[in-house]
């Protein structure tokens, strides 16, 4: 299996320890990915103090709402975004599930509000312009097509009788 993004299910799991005694959930997946139908790989989240709450938000990803740990009802609910990579093991390569996220959609912690979004981009607008001016690029106008005037300067008088 080549390093990349792939769409996939949950289909059996369960409670575990790890070789070194850390509380784990084993998740075998079932790849969705059109090229990849009906392969499987295992992912191995760790309950540990530090990884306990990247792990549960996986959990959640796949569908799991309970408290029970113990009863992952639902876990196959929902299709994820698996990121495989392939890692050397006693001098074997081998696939690993490093993340289990949200399948599709733009996932973000902190989305700006548009009024946020909106100061953002204004205190950014000549930056933008210095960049593309650095570069030669001619800005497309961002409102439509139409040419955008400052909030001082009056539109032209287009003569358009009404």
């Amino acid at each position: 299996m080549e390093n990349g993004t792939y769409k996939a299910k949950a289909s059996t799991w369960a409670l575990a320890e790890s070789s070194k005694g850390t509380p784990e959930v084993a998740v075998e997946f079932v790849l969705t990915h059109p090229d990849m139908q009906g392969r499987s790989i295992t992912w191995h989240g760790y309950l540990s103090e530090k990884t306990f709450n990247r792990t549960v938000e996986s959990l959640r990803y796949c569908g799991w709402k309970g408290d029970d740990l113990s009863d992952l009802s639902g876990l196959d609910a929902n299709e994820v975004s698996l990121v495989v990579e392939n890692e050397e093991y006693e001098g074997e390569t081998h696939p690993r599930v490093k993340w289990v996220n949200r399948a599709g959609g733009l996932a973000v912690k902190a989305p700006m509000s548009g009024d946020k979004a909106k100061a953002f981009a204004a205190s950014m607008r000549e930056r933008v312009r210095a960049f593309d001016a650095a570069k030669g690029n001619k800005p497309a106008p961002s409102n439509g097509g139409r040419p955008s005037y400052q909030e001082d300067t009056p539109p032209p008088n287009d003569d358009i009788p009404f």
